[in-house]
């Protein structure tokens, strides 16, 4: 397999992902600043949903650093690369701490919001999945892309969350547009990431050729940014505002 992409996909792709690494930085201080706000009212530092979704977006944004690095320094963006040691290592360790974020977000929805209805399973197996990942065995191309198929386990977060939120936002009341925002912001994320998956993008490729591989990226990017803005206000929304 060949590196299919030229110098202006590279360096465009460059410039998409330093924006994506800003976006999560002003998010992560912009839930800390509603945090820090929130503790001034109360005098106690809050807890719960928002710390679990800044927890997680603060995992988000090291795992993008990571990536950044192994994308554009270590592998060039060059298929070829992507199995060989460092990269892989630095992959992997990218893979479990965003693997860490979303199970501590899973876990803390579920408790605080969803009444433990699913009892810490769901971000109990989602960790463990995220372990098997990390463990697997790299030798080649081909195990790099099965390995990378482990990144299906993230549906867990795509489908349960966003179909309990909107289930509350079913009937009228106070909570329907936080809970919507955050179903979107979570639905608009998990596409964002779904676009950059390495099957989801030799598949493509696959169908309409290589040049697909930068709309790819920028819808990507616009998708997963929407996303976060979404479901950081709907984590705002409703643990600030109405969860007093």
């Amino acid at each position: 397999m060949s590196n299919p992409l030229t110098t202006f996909d590279f360096n465009f792709s460059f410039i998409l992902t330093i924006i994506l690494i800003n976006v999560k930085l002003f998010l992560a201080l912009y839930i800390l600043l509603k945090m820090l706000e929130r503790k001034k009212e109360t005098g106690q530092f809050p807890s719960g949903f928002i710390l679990g979704i800044f927890i997680f977006v603060i995992s988000m944004l090291v795992s993008r650093i990571l990536f950044f690095y192994f994308d554009f320094y270590l592998t060039k963006l060059d298929p070829n690369e992507f199995y060989k040691m460092p990269a892989i290592l630095v992959w992997k360790i990218a893979m479990l701490i965003t693997t860490f974020g979303a199970t501590i977000f899973l876990y803390i929805t579920d408790r605080s919001i969803m009444d433990f209805k699913f009892k810490g399973l769901l971000a109990y197996l989602l960790l463990i999945l995220g372990i098997i990942q990390f463990f697997y065995p790299v030798n080649s191309s081909e195990d790099f892309q099965i390995v990378s198929i482990f990144e299906l386990r993230f549906l867990i977060l795509i489908i349960i969350i966003p179909s309990y939120f909107l289930y509350l936002a079913w009937k009228p009341s106070i909570q329907r547009f936080p809970c919507i925002c955050l179903a979107l912001g979570i639905i608009f994320y998990g596409f964002g990431a779904f676009l950059q998956s390495e099957p989801v993008i030799i598949l493509v490729i696959g169908i309409f050729g290589n040049t697909i591989r930068i709309p790819m990226y920028l819808l990507s990017l616009i998708s997963k940014s929407v996303g976060l803005f979404l479901t950081v206000q709907g984590v705002i929304l409703f643990t600030i505002r109405i969860s007093k």
